[in-house]
């Protein structure tokens, strides 16, 4: 009654049943995980960036902590 799935994994961004050797599914997936990783990485500089900017700004204007 009760049916044995293979082993398999998931692809990373859209979740489909792969083998368990591979991390996704095609190349439209690998393409959508490398622009998802330049984003992220994009939107850390600037956080980073902001904060330096802040920090200095602070410093500058004399404001004490």
């Amino acid at each position: 009654m009760t049916e044995k799935i293979p082993q398999h994994a998931h692809c990373q961004i859209c979740g489909k049943a792969i083998a368990t050797e591979e991390t996704m599914c095609s190349d439209e997936c690998k393409q959508r995980y490398d622009s998802m990783i330049k984003r992220r990485k994009w939107l850390s500089y600037i956080l980073y960036g902001s904060m330096i900017v802040i920090v200095v700004l602070l410093l500058l204007s004399g404001v004490k902590f």
